[in-house]
């Protein structure tokens, strides 16, 4: 989010962005954004891997790209809690993340 922030705009609160995003449809009307902006950890292990919008278009606006970026941010700590539970480990409750803005580290625990 940081990332996308500073792309945009340095200085914009995510205020705006965040309203804007929540005037767009879940799905973001095809638009499809993978977070692999600097490789990908768990559970992919790909240090080439590389993000992407996918589907983009002239009728895509910020709030679209916004809301794609947190559908995939979604998406990619969902994809750690599924292999985590297909792997057996069992995980309830309150789970928090935590990541650097420089994209350092992150990781999920309960």
């Amino acid at each position: 989010m940081a990332w996308f922030r500073g792309l945009v705009g340095e200085g914009l609160s995510l205020g705006p962005l965040e309203q804007e995003a929540e005037g767009v449809p879940p799905g973001s009307e095809g638009l499809v954004f993978l977070p692999y902006l600097m490789g990908e950890r768990s559970p992919v292990w790909d240090p080439k891997a590389r993000g992407v919008w996918a589907g983009l278009s002239l009728t895509h606006t910020r709030g679209h790209l916004y809301r794609a970026v947190l559908e995939g941010l979604a998406y990619a700590l969902r994809h750690n809690v599924d292999t985590a539970v297909q792997a057996g480990y069992p995980v309830e409750g309150e789970m928090r993340a935590v990541g650097a803005v420089r994209g350092a580290s992150f990781g999920c625990g309960s």
